[in-house]
């Protein structure tokens, strides 16, 4: 597997930033994405953007946790 370190263009950016925003879809598409782009630089975009997915939802999670115990 051949991999590309051409650059993303900043519309580049911005496709796939309102491609990663689609509820949902956009979380398995940067998954798919940052398991299998053959562009070095659309790979490790995708997986900044599912790390911080993952990254909001711990934040949610903690924050539930917090107000679920003060609730009580």
């Amino acid at each position: 597997m051949e991999h590309s370190d051409k650059p993303i263009s900043a519309w580049g950016y911005l496709g796939y930033d309102f491609l990663f925003a689609i509820p949902f879809v956009g979380v398995i598409i940067a998954l798919i994405l940052s398991i299998g782009a053959k562009n070095r630089n659309v790979k490790n975009f995708a997986r900044s953007q599912f790390c911080f997915v993952l990254v909001i939802i711990i934040f949610y999670a903690a924050a539930a946790a917090i107000g679920i115990s003060f609730a009580q």
